[in-house]
């Protein structure tokens, strides 16, 4: 309640993200979301940005560059996804 609220309230959201269950869902089937490879930094200094992830999509990324971001989800994959964990949450693993 007070998760979704907080985005509600500061962000606009009508619905809080599901950063975490995206990434698990990623780590279980990467054909779920599109990724690319771009450079990314977390701001120290900016009056308006602190503390805010950076992403630079300007250029190709360097060849040493080895983070990369998700830029299209499968939402219909996503869902069906959680909704099979939940339906089998309690069961053994397998």
């Amino acid at each position: 309640m007070f998760f979704g609220e907080t985005y509600r309230r500061e962000q606009g959201f009508a619905w809080p993200p599901v950063h975490d269950p995206c990434a698990v869902a990623y780590v279980i089937d990467p054909q779920v979301m599109t990724v690319r490879k771009v450079p990314l930094d977390v701001e120290l200094q900016g009056a308006l940005t602190l503390g805010m992830t950076v992403a630079d999509f300007r250029a190709p990324p360097p060849p040493d560059c080895h983070s990369q971001v998700a830029v299209q989800l499968n939402h219909a994959m996503f869902w069906q996804m959680v909704e099979t964990a939940l339906r089998h949450i309690g069961e053994g693993g397998q």
